[in-house]
């Protein structure tokens, strides 16, 4: 059983250049990988694209769908510190579907059994677990969605509380057919694509290779940040703000382009605080986006918990 949370005074980070590094490599690298499939692409068709557009796009793209993963799957629904307004969440159940490839109900049930079990044999996901390592985090997330999605025993026990409606029954069913590939989310999201390249007056033929040129970039953005970088990297190097919990780690004072979610020593010390930040000079520019969103009606029931008071209660 682990001990009691301690919070740390003075936090020994834990190889801070490989994780800074990680951070940057797992936040571009999907993004730069569209980028030069897209420019090799272009040199074989002769067509010329705007690359730097083309880039920036897609991290726009990447951004929105961490605000999905963070204000639905994460905090919304795995930990209810916050309410999404219903039509809202309806779009962002939709968006997550399709470029997360997953639904709101397993997302949610297997990031609450990695809570229930951080870091022990039971973990459904772990890097320092007997076996495994960074290099296998991707696999055991992937398996550990699929265990949990067919245990329906799980969904009883833990996710009572989440979506089960049409929609999720839906995603779920596309799910099973290895990620929605073969069922209907993946020629959807094709689809959708092409259209964009169309709209900007390229040939159908080109704008379908444009649109297969975006899909790493589109696919792999969030996966490559929540899997490999906070599933992985966030417990294993970093710095930590509390010891007795499990090996999580904070990555990044101010996590800008996870939104907060690699401030992940904070979020295991306090899962139920919707403010990942606990120490002076961290922001959690996820916990501010809820914020704005709560001041025009859009988010409510936001457990703000004040880092002084997240900070006293685990003392």
């Amino acid at each position: 059983m682990s001990r009691s949370p301690r919070w740390l005074e003075s936090p020994k980070p834990q190889h801070p250049h490989r994780a800074q590094l990680a951070y940057v490599l797992l936040v571009v690298g999907p993004s730069l990988l569209s980028v030069g499939l897209l420019a090799g692409f272009g040199a074989l068709t002769g067509t010329t694209f705007s690359l730097g557009l083309f880039f920036v796009a897609l991290m726009s793209l990447r951004q929105v769908n961490v605000v999905v993963v963070t204000l639905l799957y994460h905090r919304s629904m795995s930990h209810r510190t916050l309410k999404l307004h219903p039509v809202l969440e309806y779009v962002f159940r939709i968006w997550g579907w399709l470029t997360l490839a997953i639904g709101t109900r397993i997302w949610s049930l297997t990031h609450r059994v990695h809570h229930a079990h951080a870091d022990t044999d039971k973990d459904v996901h772990s890097p320092v677990t007997e076996g495994h390592s960074l290099w296998t985090v991707g696999r055991q997330s992937i398996d550990a969605v699929r265990k949990v999605g067919a245990d329906q025993s799980l969904f009883e026990r833990l996710g009572s509380d989440l979506p089960s409606d049409r929609l999720e029954r839906i995603i779920e069913w596309d799910h099973r057919r290895h990620f929605g590939m073969t069922g209907i989310r993946f020629p959807l999201l094709l689809s959708l694509i092409t259209l964009a390249w169309l709209s900007l007056g390229y040939a159908p033929g080109i704008a379908l290779g444009a649109a297969v040129c975006s899909l790493p970039g589109i696919n792999l953005s969030v996966f490559t940040s929540t899997v490999f970088l906070v599933n992985g990297v966030a417990h294993v190097w970093g710095y930590r703000n509390y010891e007795g919990l499990d090996h999580s780690t904070n990555l990044l004072p101010i996590d800008f382009f996870g939104l907060g979610e690699a401030l992940h020593n904070n979020h295991h010390a306090a899962p139920g605080c919707a403010n990942n930040a606990h120490r002076e000079g961290e922001i959690d520019p996820g916990f501010l986006l809820a914020k704005l969103l709560a001041s025009v009606g859009l988010v409510t029931e936001l457990k703000e918990g004040p880092a002084r008071h997240a900070r006293r209660a685990l003392e």
